[in-house]
This record gives structure tokens, C-alpha cells and sequence, in this order.
């Protein structure tokens, strides 16, 4: 399952929310890894000082963060995601994204039974 926390606005508590989320769903059994996309890259360290069991990648680009996705749907229960705070992701980047991972076909949206298995 891949869990993406995003805004546009920078300060509203991605990160934070990241590194709780994931720790809480690792302390639940589920292999953990959590992405920081976001520029000031906090979540990365601060789950490592958190969790170090939680597998951790930083990217800072749509096509590395598409290659981390990748990867780690396939050996991880719950992928926790951070996307950064700025206001440059274009629409046409976005559907690339949307359309690669389709292909993928990875799980963008939880159920109501995956999220019942927390």
C-alpha cells in the first residue's frame, strides 16, 4: 500500500505526520519504508533516529521517486510517502507520474480493508 502525504503549503505537518504514521504502522507488524521527497528532507532523519528498522529513501526527483516507489511496493507492506512543500509540480508531471504508476499497478488508494488490517 502506498500512502502519499502532499500539500502545496509548506508547515502544515507532512513530515511529522510521515514519521508517526510510519512508526506507528511498523510498531503494527507491517514492514515500513517511508519516501522524503520533500526539500528539507526532516522526515528521512527523523525516522531513522525514530525507527532505524523503517527502510528510508530520499529523492529529489518524479522519475527517482517513481524508482523508489517502485521498489519498495514490492518488498514492503506500506510505503509512507512526503512530497514537498513548493509550488513547482506541474499537472503534466503529475499525470506522467499517475500514468507510470498505474502501469505498475500500484495501489494508490487505501480501502477500507487494508486500512481495518491497522
Amino acid at each position: 500500500m502506498l500512502i502519499v502525504l502532499a500539500n502545496t503549503k509548506g508547515g502544515v505537518g507532512k513530515s511529522t505526520l510521515a514519521v508517526h504514521l510510519a512508526v506507528w504502522l511498523h510498531d503494527r507488524g507491517f514492514k515500513t519504508a517511508l519516501i522524503d521527497a520533500d526539500r528539507q528532507k526532516s522526515s528521512s532523519v527523523w525516522v531513522a533516529e525514530a525507527e532505524p528498522a523503517i527502510t528510508v529513501a530520499v529523492s529529489d526527483s518524479p522519475n527517482g521517486c517513481l524508482s523508489e516507489v517502485r521498489g519498495l511496493t514490492t518488498t514492503h507492506d506500506v510505503v509512507v510517502g512526503v512530497e514537498p512543500g513548493i509550488r513547482l509540480v506541474r499537472r503534466n508531471t503529475v499525470s506522467t507520474l499517475e500514468s507510470q504508476l498505474r502501469e505498475t499497478q500500484i495501489e494508490l488508494q487505501a480501502t477500507v480493508r487494508d486500512l481495518d488490517r491497522c
